[in-house]
């Protein structure tokens, strides 16, 4: 903490129009967006994730989730 004869007060004056904060609604973020394909591409093999340890971690069993 720090004394009170450090204390720093506001001095008192005009607020400069520049300094303002103007607020306005954001955009609709939806507009230009394009939904992914309904059918994706066939399985390519990466660097990490191939089809062999897509198959080891079974993510697509039944109650998975």
């Amino acid at each position: 903490y720090k004394p009170v004869s450090k204390k720093i007060r506001p001095v008192p004056g005009v607020m400069p129009e520049e300094a303002r904060t103007i607020r306005r609604f954001p955009s609709d973020p939806l507009e230009g967006y394009t939904p992914p394909p309904v059918n994706p591409p066939p399985f390519e093999d990466g660097e990490r994730v191939t089809r062999k340890r897509l198959d080891e971690a079974n993510y697509f069993a039944s109650g998975f989730l």
